[in-house]
C-alpha cells in the first residue's frame, strides 16, 4: 500500500531522534497514525529516544499495532537477557523493569491474540540473524523465552 504523504512526514519525525520533539508531542504523533504499516515503518526506523517505555506503550497498545510489529518491539528489548536476569534473581535496574512491564505486556497481548492491525510479516530468525537452534547453543537464556514468542508471523512485508 501506498503512505499518503502527511504519513511519510509523520514517520520521519517520528525517525528524528535531534528533533528537539517533547513527550507529548512525540506520543501524539504515535497516536495519529493511520495504518500498521505506517506503525512498523516507525519501529523499523525507530532512533534511542524511542525506546522509552511510554513510547513502546504507545506502540503496542496502538490500534493498528499488527503482531508481527509487536513481534519486532518485543525481540529488539533482548527478552532473554530479561528472562536471564528474573531466573538468577539479579534485581532490575528502572530501566529493565520498564522494559520487563512492555514485554510482559505484548506476551499477554500476543496470548489474547489482541493485535488486530493488518498482518505484517516477523520473520524470527531474521531478527535474531540466526535459526533459533543455533541461537540457543550461544544463549541459552533464549529458552527460557515462551515458545508461542519464539515463532514468524505471516503477513505483507514492509522493510
Amino acid at each position: 500500500m501506498a503512505l499518503k504523504p502527511i504519513q511519510i512526514v509523520r514517520i520521519a519525525a517520528l525517525r528524528d531522534d535531534d528533533d528537539g520533539m517533547i513527550d507529548y508531542q512525540r506520543l501524539r504523533l504515535i497516536a495519529d497514525i493511520e495504518s500498521s504499516e505506517e506503525l512498523h515503518r516507525v519501529v523499523l526506523g525507530a532512533p534511542r529516544s524511542m525506546s522509552e517505555a511510554t513510547y513502546l506503550t504507545a506502540v503496542i497498545e496502538h490500534a493498528q499495532c499488527s503482531e508481527g510489529t509487536a513481534f519486532l518491539v518485543y525481540w529488539a528489548l533482548s527478552p532473554a537477557l530479561h528472562y536471564r536476569l528474573l531466573k538468577k534473581r539479579k534485581p532490575f535496574s528502572k530501566r529493565s523493569e520498564d522494559v520487563w512491564e512492555v514485554l510482559m505486556k505484548i506476551e499477554e497481548r500476543v496470548r489474547t491474540k489482541r493485535y488486530i492491525g493488518d498482518p505484517i510479516e516477523f520473520s524470527f530468525a531474521g531478527a535474531i540473524d540466526r535459526p533459533f537452534e543455533k541461537e540457543s547453543l550461544y544463549n541459552p537464556s533464549i529458552l527460557s523465552v515462551p515458545e508461542f514468542m519464539r515463532s514468524d508471523v505471516a503477513g505483507s512485508r514492509v522493510e
